[in-house]
This record gives structure tokens, C-alpha cells and sequence, in this order.
């Protein structure tokens, strides 16, 4: 936002995915003001998401205790997960990629802390399972939100992954969340196509692509284009981690279908 001509988003910011986990602890935890910390990659990215963690705290009437940031491929969080744990919190939300992920709950297991993590976004795909193991579940199993279901839900997008992993003679445990994204990148790019009708043009593509309506692309919430949107999802699922079994390895439980961050002018 503002849309930009030619940019067809199907995926949303970490912010807007740790509102609707905001949302959930307060609304369906029942936690009216939680002592919440995060730790962010220190990107673009992590800083944005700190910008909309702050915003939508303050409309609930509470604020972030703490916030610590790492710089992109850090392997060590020991000093960002002991000021969070100095500093009380109860709830750690995590913006940054898988590994950041991992790393905070492995942390706080050598801490024996055990907060409530969240994980919006890119890092909750559940390859986060396999880098954390055992330590994912040290404490409260870890809650996520994202705009894509996980590779444990059944979706189109999962069978079509399932379908090429056989024929390739691959493992389809190597299937993670991000896995899904490009069956689903790649059902709405061919949507628009067949809509730009034969005589292929930039322009023409451009209006195919502001035809997509309520498009079903594998494993989101139904994608909408226009002339004046360019954010085609909007819908983001809450899940709760579920530990694993023989081999350690946990997975996503869905535990909040497709919903919005709540706007506070709404109240």
C-alpha cells in the first residue's frame, strides 16, 4: 500500500501476521495485557514488524516490555533471549526466518525459560520442527500465524507436492511450508495468464491479473485482484504447535481459520 502497477501480492508482511497473533492472546487467550517481548532480525523486515507490533499493542492500551534485534544469519541468541527473560516477559514474539525461530526456543531451554513463542510469517514454517526439535516444546507449544497452511493440513497444493515428490523419487518428509508457496505462486501467475486471453501483453496481462476474483490458488485464503488491489490475500491462519512423535519432530496444528488483524478504529 499504495499499489504499485505491476507488483501482484500474494503474501503478507511478518507485521500483519503478529497482529492477528496479538489479537489471538488477547482475545482468545484472555490475556487483556500481556508482559510481551520481541525479537526481531535486524532487516527491514524485522524493524517493519516492530513498527506494526508497537501500533497494534498500543491500541489494546498495553506496550512491548522489551525488544532485541540479531543481524541476519546469527547463530547465537544467548544474549537477545537473556534480556527478554531479564526483563520478565511472558509472551516472545520472534520476527525473523526458521532459524531465528529454532534458536530463541533452543535458547530458552538452556535458560529453563519457558515463555509463550510466537511465530509470525515466514518463520513459522514448520521446518522449524526439524531445526528445533525437542527444544520447540521445552515450554508452552509454540503458537504461528501465516498466510499459507501448513504442510501438515491437507490442501490441493500438498497432493500436487505429494504427486511430483513420487514421480521425482524424492522424501516427501523434505515437504515444508514454503514448499506450498510455489504451487500456489504459480496457479494465480497461470490464472491471470488464461485471463490475459492469447494476444499476450504487458497490459494485457496486468488486466488478467485485476480479473482474479475469490481464486482458489492451493493453499490460501481465495485471492482477489483489482485495479486498485494488489494485496490479492488478506486472511491469515493461527496455528499451535503439536509435539512429535518417535522421531521429535513436531508439527502445526490449526487452531484459527482464516481471519484478519482486528482494526482498532473498530471498536
Amino acid at each position: 500500500h499504495p499499489p504499485k502497477k505491476y507488483i501482484f501480492a500474494t503474501m503478507l508482511s511478518m507485521g500483519y501476521c503478529a497482529r492477528v497473533l496479538i489479537d489471538y492472546v488477547v482475545n482468545e487467550l484472555c490475556v487483556k495485557h500481556p508482559r510481551m517481548g520481541v525479537c526481531f532480525m535486524d532487516t527491514e523486515m524485522g524493524q517493519e514488524a516492530l513498527k506494526e507490533i508497537r501500533e497494534h499493542t498500543s491500541g489494546y492500551g498495553f506496550e512491548i516490555i522489551a525488544a532485541t534485534s540479531f543481524m541476519p544469519g546469527s547463530i547465537d541468541l544467548s544474549g537477545q533471549i537473556s534480556k527478554l527473560k531479564a526483563a520478565d516477559v511472558d509472551y516472545v514474539m520472534v520476527c525473523a526466518v526458521n532459524r531465528g525461530s529454532a534458536y530463541s526456543c533452543k535458547e530458552a531451554a538452556k535458560l529453563d525459560w519457558k515463555p509463550q513463542f510466537m511465530f509470525p510469517g515466514v518463520g513459522s514454517s514448520e521446518h522449524i520442527f526439524t531445526l528445533g526439535r525437542e527444544a520447540m516444546f521445552y515450554g508452552k507449544p509454540p503458537i504461528g500465524a501465516a498466510e499459507f497452511l501448513p504442510i501438515s493440513a491437507d490442501s490441493e497444493a500438498k497432493t500436487l507436492c505429494l504427486k511430483w515428490t513420487k514421480e521425482e523419487g524424492l522424501d516427501e518428509k523434505d515437504l515444508v511450508t514454503k514448499t506450498l508457496m510455489g504451487v500456489t505462486y504459480g496457479k494465480t501467475l497461470v490464472e491471470g495468464l488464461k485471463l490475459a486471453g492469447k494476444d499476450l501483453t504487458v497490459e494485457s496481462f496486468v488486466k488478467g491479473m485485476e480479473g482474479i476474483k475469490n481464486f482458489e490458488n492451493g493453499a490460501q485464503a481465495p485471492v482477489t485482484f483489482g485495479p486498485d488491489i494488489r494485496q490479492g490475500v488478506t486472511k491469515v491462519v493461527v496455528y499451535r504447535g503439536v509435539p512429535g512423535g518417535a522421531d521429535g519432530i513436531g508439527r502445526w496444528e490449526i487452531v484459527k481459520p482464516w481471519t484478519e488483524p482486528r482494526k482498532h478504529s473498530d471498536k
